[in-house]
């Protein structure tokens, strides 16, 4: 079943449209809705809300072939989805747990002693996981990239470009050495002027020419 709702954060709303007018905004809001319930926007569907193309809007998106995106609300929706099922799946092995009960409503010798041994399995290797895998540095996906970008008020096009450069060098910077917090990266080397989204452009039609 269609998830009906994700998680709205407002504060970063707010900073990632404040250079946008009223109208821009409402406009902008109904496209995520859009592309919660679809997955994703058409060129069409763009051109149905906006009217006509708009920059400041259009640079919120991610445009994949002829498919449009945003970063963030894709991201949310499926973190969303990763939680939904990992609650799913407690209910199930709370469920499976209690079926594993006696009539006389006691857990067996043998449940007791598998599921004892399990834990102590399972902490040893999450012990070891931990030791092996600390200061590892793990690689966002795009979508983390560009989701970031935007919440900071950067165009989600320089969050595109950022996520290409590193990717294509197994995350080194241009110094060649392997990249340890990338959203320290971000702030230092492409949080910059050129990179923010779009303010709001005024445009004069007069006698059907645009001044």
């Amino acid at each position: 079943m269609k998830d009906p709702a994700v998680l709205f954060y407002t504060a970063d709303f707010i900073v990632g449209t404040m250079m946008m007018s009223h109208e821009q905004i409402g406009k902008y809001i109904l496209l995520l809705c859009f592309q919660h319930h679809n997955g994703f926007l058409t060129e069409d569907d763009m051109l149905k809300i906006c009217g006509t193309y708009d920059d400041a809007i259009y640079s919120k998106f991610v445009k994949d072939g002829d498919r449009y995106f945003n970063s963030r609300m894709r991201y949310e929706a499926e973190k969303r989805k990763k939680y939904s099922e990992s609650r799913r799946g407690n209910r199930l092995k709370k469920k499976e747990e209690e079926d594993s009960l006696d009539t006389d409503g006691c857990i067996t010798y043998d449940d007791t002693y598998d599921k004892h041994m399990e834990n102590i399995n399972r902490d040893i290797n999450i012990n070891r996981d931990i030791k092996g895998k600390k200061n590892k540095f793990t690689p966002p996906n795009k979508e983390e990239v560009v989701a970031y970008f935007e919440e900071n008020g950067y165009l989600a096009s320089a969050g595109v470009k950022a996520f290409n450069y590193y990717e294509t060098g197994n995350w080194t910077d241009s110094k060649g050495n392997k990249v340890k917090n990338w959203k320290q990266k971000m702030q230092a080397v492409w949080f910059k002027d050129e990179n923010k989204a779009a303010q709001v452009r005024t445009i004069t039609v007069n006698r059907g020419e645009i001044i």
